[in-house]
Parts: C-alpha cells; structure tokens; sequence
C-alpha cells in the first residue's frame, strides 16, 4: 500500500446520502457515512468466511496506523485466530491497566481473604513503600521479568547501604512472587514471570539458645532479672509489662505477637487454659495450659488496674495498644546489656523452650502442639482435633523445671536466692 496516496485518497473523500466503500490496498477500505465519519477497515477471510475488521476513524488514526494494525490483524489470521473474537475478550475481561491497579486488586482479592491479619499488613505495607512507588505506573501488560529482579536487587543495595544484610529485600521477593503469581492465575500474565524470583541476600538458619549449665547460666540470670523488673515496676532496666510478656515467652515458647496480642477474655483461669486466636497461622490458634509460674504471671496482669474498655492484657505503656514485636526486642537488647551475655533475642526464648522439651524427651506432637506447627500429615492436620491439654501441661511443666532449677542456681551463686513462684504463693 501506497500510504502517501492513500493519506491523499482519504483526505479528499466526500460523503454521500449513502454510504460507501473505497479501497486503499492491501485489503484496507474506508467507508463513508452520510454524516461524513470515515472507517478504516480490513476485508479478509477467516475459514471461508469474509470478515470485516475495523482498523479505527480516520483522521484519528493514521493510514500508518491502520496498516500496522492490519499486519497484526493478518498475523492473527493466519493462525486461525479472529481479532473480533480477542477484542471483545480483551474489552470484557476487566484487566488492570497498570501494576498498581493490580496490587490493589491483589490485596482486596487474596491477602485480606485468604491470608493471616499479620501477614496481610506487611505484605500491603510492602506493596505500598517498595513495590508501587517504583513499578506501579507500568502497563500491567509490559511488565518484565527483568524489572521485577531489578526491584528487588534495587531494595538489597538500598539496605546494604546503609550496613544491613538486606534480608528485607528476601521478604520483597517473597511478595512480588505471590503478587506477580497471583496475576497469572487470574490470567493477566504468564505463569513464568515471577517463578523462582531470585532471593539477593543469604540466610542462614539461627540456632541461639540460653545456656543452663553452671559455667553459663544465661537461662537463671535471666528468670531471675524478669522476676525483679516484673517486682518493681518500671523502674527497672525493662517496663513491668515487657518484662511480663518475656516471662510468658520463656515459659511458653509462644510467639512474640502471640502473647503481646492476648485479650483478657482469653484467659481462663479457673480452667488453666489461655487461647491464641490471632495466631500467624491458622495451626498456630491454639489452647495452652497454664502451668504455676504462667498462671501467677496472667493473675498479675490481669489484677492491674486498666482503662475502661481496654481489652489488650498487656497494652503498650506509651499508647494503649498492643506492644509492637520490635518494642519487646529492645527490651530485650537492655536485658542483655544488663547481664553482660551474648546477644539473644524475644525468638531465641522460643527456640530455648523448644530444645528444653526435645532434651527432657518431649514427643515431637506435643511440641508442635504448644508452639503452634503445622502437622506434618493429613491427619494432624484434617482429621485430628484432639487437644492433649494434660500431656502439654506436663510438657510446660518441664520448661518451668528447667528455668526454677536454672533461676535457684544463678542466685545461689550470687546469695541472692529467687525462687519462681506459682498460684497461691506469698
């Protein structure tokens, strides 16, 4: 086709009282209606049938452009594909026009329904700082492979700047990978886009836990400090509460939010049983029993006075709400400056309660059980509900062992004896 002249040919063209068809070559036509508006279209045949495709209303679209349109048109054809047909597909699919249209579907139609609160708030506040801001504004259409890995190299740099490991930029990979898979499931995108996203920085796994034996005693010193800030308020090295949520995570190997997440009408303390409902999985809901040192730590917390309406069984000091993880964590660093031991965080208690109950023989179910797993199984996990309240009781009770006996130890050998202390002591 001649577009020289048939940019001529269209410009001249005059309307009638009907309307009419002229040919431009290569198949494309313009016709004519009688208020003056001009198609372009391709006449071609798809399966011995003559189809009829427009190409756009010129002078709005170019003949350039609707020649190349009629290329791509013919490619399709070719292939026994009719361009009508993915029209109205593309038109009634209802497919986001950019990344952020995307991830604001994304959070509406997976994370707020079929993910954990916890989860859903970091991944959104990952969508919102690390994800949106720098691809959002793409064609959903055009993303690449290559701008998804370079976001997220782009993140590690960023925190390796600034002397950090960039273990952050894991958790925007992690994220990018569901969001981006999440697309190709809707069928917005191929499936390969976001597979097997690189992970920019290493992690190794962690295997800090507080030592119990004479030469180190970081278990008993630390029961032992936990007791005397819980004793004297705030004017310790850590606030009454934090030093209250650490007790729970020492002898109860919860999770961090777990405990700091506790309303008051989760505990029972007529039947010795607290219940986690918020838990960062839905394995992790549970029923524990309360052993003595556990229950005299809830009966003090709950003795405090509170304001009214105040739900939180340990609300924050400073704004009433819950205690965020990173707040225990610090109180956490000032304990360790305090005794002079190697650095431990909240997590760590957990592990140490963990390796208390595996070093004593504890069933492996039952440890699932009291930190809240996932069972290995289909049966753990479909099928069995019974609770074993009393075999994770006397598991407790080991972890509560080894702290007392690690507590009197550490004060023996400072002649200031601490004992732990359970219901109805004075």
């Amino acid at each position: 086709m001649d577009l020289s002249r048939a940019d001529r040919t269209l410009r001249n063209l005059k309307p009638r009282p009907k309307s009419y068809a002229v040919a431009l070559g290569d198949g494309v036509s313009c016709r004519v209606a009688p208020s003056g508006l001009r198609t372009l279209e391709l006449r071609a045949r798809l399966h011995g049938v003559t189809q009829r495709l427009q190409l756009g209303f010129y002078p709005a679209t170019t003949i350039a452009e609707a020649a190349a349109k009629a290329a791509e048109f013919r490619a399709k054809l070719k292939q026994g594909l009719n361009p009508k047909v993915e029209m109205l597909r593309a038109a009634s699919a209802d497919i986001p026009r950019n990344v952020a249209e995307a991830a604001a579907r994304f959070i509406d139609g997976h994370l707020s329904i079929k993910t954990r609160e916890r989860w859903e708030k970091e991944a959104t506040r990952i969508i919102n700082s690390d994800i949106v801001p720098v691809i959002g504004r793409y064609p959903l259409a055009q993303i690449q492979r290559s701008d998804l890995t370079s976001l997220i190299e782009a993140k590690a740099r960023a925190i390796r700047a600034k002397g950090g490991k960039g273990t952050m930029a894991n958790r925007v990979a992690a994220v990018v990978s569901k969001m981006f898979g999440w697309c190709a499931q809707q069928g917005w995108l191929s499936a390969e886009l976001a597979r097997n996203l690189p992970k920019p920085a290493a992690e190794t796994a962690k295997d800090r836990v507080l030592s119990v034996t004479p030469q180190l005693n970081e278990a008993g010193a630390l029961w032992n400090l936990l007791t005397r800030c819980a004793a004297r308020g705030d004017t310790g090295p850590v606030p009454r509460v934090h030093a209250r949520v650490l007790q729970l995570l020492a002898l109860t190997g919860c999770r961090c939010s777990e405990i700091t997440g506790l309303t008051t009408a989760a505990v029972n303390l007529d039947s010795g049983v607290f219940t986690i409902a918020n838990g960062k999985t839905q394995a992790s809901n549970r029923s524990l029993p309360l052993t003595p040192a556990a229950q005299a730590v809830f009966e003090a917390a709950l003795s405090e006075p509170r304001e009214q309406g105040q739900q939180l069984l340990f609300p924050s000091p400073r704004a009433g709400k819950a205690i965020p993880s990173n707040e225990i964590s610090r109180s956490a660093r000032d304990l360790v400056k305090e005794m002079k031991h190697a650095p431990w965080t909240p997590h760590d208690l957990r592990r140490t309660a963990i390796s208390i109950m595996a070093e004593a023989g504890v069933d492996g179910d039952i440890r699932r059980r009291i930190t809240g797993h996932q069972a290995p199984d289909i049966h753990g996990r479909v099928y069995d509900r019974a609770q074993r309240l009393d075999d994770m009781r006397a598991a407790l009770l080991v972890i509560e062992a080894a702290y007392a006996a690690a507590a009197t130890q550490a004060a023996s050998s400072t002649g200031n004896v601490v004992t732990i202390k359970g219901r109805g002591d004075k």
